[in-house]
């Protein structure tokens, strides 16, 4: 009696639907691939892309061996959409289960024809996000501030 695996089953393993599924997925990637491989953290990625069968032993010694975290992002996402043996649903997975969470919302929206939270920084430099981020620190301390002068006793008296 033969034991069933835990890889799951693609309709393009015959090669019939292959393109079909393989280019929904690449566009996929593609329409977010600037801000992917910017904000990808791929050390902690590919111990699950592995377990899901997604990535070889082989293709994490090639991608690790990218000097820059962006270069090992794009071979990561590059060995992803030609390997042909992920979805949409479980690279979304993969993201959650990383720690990639705002990548994942971002990319359900756009799945779902919803605009994601995370849209208005999708383009951003990283200058530009580490201003916003101490735009929101110093807002974030003022309101706080604000918050403890108007309730502090000597606020409410006069």
């Amino acid at each position: 009696m033969a034991t069933a695996t835990k890889r799951p089953w693609y309709p393009w393993e015959d090669g019939s639907e292959k393109s079909a599924y393989a280019d929904h997925f690449e566009r996929f990637i593609l329409d977010n691939y600037v801000t992917l491989t910017k904000q990808l953290q791929v050390k902690t990625m590919i111990p699950y892309l592995l377990q899901e069968g997604i990535l070889w032993r082989n293709d994490r010694e090639e991608i690790l061996k990218c000097t820059t975290k962006q270069d090992r992002a794009e071979a990561l996402l590059d060995k992803v959409m030609t390997r042909g043996a992920c979805t949409q649903s479980m690279f979304v997975a993969v993201l959650r289960r990383s720690g990639h969470g705002h990548l994942a919302d971002m990319l359900e929206g756009e799945s779902n024809g919803m605009e994601a939270w995370t849209e208005g920084v999708r383009d951003m430099t990283d200058s530009q996000l580490d201003e916003l981020k101490s735009r929101l620190r110093n807002v974030y301390k003022e309101e706080v501030e604000r918050h403890e002068r108007n309730t502090s006793f000597e606020g409410l008296m006069g």
